[in-house]
C-alpha cells in the first residue's frame, strides 16, 4: 500500500477531514451517521455512511480505470473487509472473478454488525 493509502486509511478510520495531492477525505455528520468520502482528483470515489453497527459502503471508479484509481479503491475495499478489484482483459472485477464484475453503478453494499470490521464500528 502506498503512503498516501496508508494516511487515507487512517483519515477514514479516524473520521477526520484529510487531502494530499490528489486525494481528499470529507466527513459530515448527521444525527443517525458518519459520513465519509474519499475523492481522487475531485471525483467521488468511496461514499462510506457508518450507522451504529452497520454501514452502507459505494465504490465508484466515476469511468477512470486506471491503476491509481483501482489501487485506492483496493485500499479502501481491504479496510472494510472486501475483496480485491482485480483487471482481466481491461474489465474490473471483485477477487478476478468473472461471475462479479465490478459495475460501479450498482456497488452499493450493506453490512451488518457481525461484519463490520473493528476500525469500522469505532
Amino acid at each position: 500500500m502506498r503512503k498516501i493509502e496508508e494516511s487515507m486509511i487512517e483519515a477514514v478510520q479516524e473520521r477526520q477531514p484529510w487531502k494530499q495531492a490528489n486525494t481528499q477525505v470529507t466527513v459530515a455528520h448527521s444525527l443517525a451517521s458518519k459520513i465519509v468520502r474519499v475523492y481522487l482528483h475531485r471525483n467521488l470515489i468511496c461514499d462510506l455512511t457508518v450507522y451504529d453497527g452497520w454501514f452502507v459502503v459505494r465504490f465508484d471508479h466515476c469511468g477512470w480505470l486506471t491503476n491509481t484509481t483501482k489501487s485506492r479503491l483496493n485500499a479502501l475495499a481491504h479496510h472494510l473487509g472486501f475483496d480485491p478489484i482485480r483487471q482481466i482483459d481491461g474489465e474490473w472485477y471483485w477477487a478476478g472473478d468473472k461471475s462479479r464484475p465490478f459495475d460501479h453503478r450498482k456497488d452499493w453494499m450493506r453490512v451488518t454488525a457481525k461484519a463490520l470490521p473493528e476500525e469500522v464500528a469505532a
